[in-house]
């Protein structure tokens, strides 16, 4: 019996013809509950999760990038709360006893160079210092803020080109085509949702080399 061979014609595919490009299944302005809260609250979780290629390796990129936003938090909590604990009024001798309006404006210094706000007891009816009221000195509270703002925005820069890092080692990894411009302004104005995108991404990859 003979067996008949079947010639088949491929008809060649034009010149202009080209494979579409690897890109980022998700758009980074998607609102997605998991990767949107978990990009805002514990960065350093997508950071640590995407990054490991190694599960024994998460724990020290956690700790590793908990410690930077440590640095960046800090200043914002110390902006926060430091301004109120500022010395009000004017620095006495002693606290006028009489006088519960001159009393509120007055603070003194002790011999440990502390300083405390007046305070006008209700019950004796009387301007007197405590202990309980602490304060800072203007200059001293001034020189306390510029270092917090330096720290800030030393600690702001780094976690911006961290975020682009980020973005950029995970495009490269992948073999996505990088857009400069175009992730630069992401990483720098929407930090979160660029981690988030990245995350959401890693996550359906994942997924997909799971369910094959």
């Amino acid at each position: 019996m003979k067996s008949s061979l079947t010639t088949i014609f491929i008809q060649p595919q034009s010149d202009d013809y080209t494979l579409p490009q690897p890109e980022l299944k998700t758009p980074w302005y998607r609102f997605d509950t998991e990767s949107c809260v978990l990009s805002a609250i514990l960065p350093c979780h997508i950071y640590s999760k995407v990054l490991t290629r190694k599960r024994s390796y998460y724990k020290y990129y956690f700790v590793l990038f908990s410690l930077m936003y440590a640095f960046y938090y800090l200043p914002i909590i110390g902006w926060i709360y430091l301004p109120p604990l500022t010395c009000k009024g004017n620095q006495v001798v002693s606290c006028p006893m009489y006088s519960k309006n001159d009393c509120l404006n007055s603070f003194i210094v002790l011999d440990n160079d502390k300083a405390y706000q007046c305070f006008w007891s209700k019950t004796i009816d009387l301007c007197i210092p405590t202990t309980n009221q602490q304060c800072i000195q203007e200059l001293i509270m001034e020189g306390n803020m510029d270092v917090i703002y330096t720290v800030f925005s030393v600690m702001f820069l780094v976690v911006l080109f961290t975020t682009y890092q980020f973005r950029s080692s995970y495009q490269d990894n992948h073999s996505i085509p990088r857009k400069t411009w175009k992730d630069c302004l992401i990483a720098s104005l929407f930090p979160v949702c660029s981690n988030a995108q990245i995350y959401r991404d890693y996550d359906i990859k994942d997924n997909e080399f799971i369910t094959v």
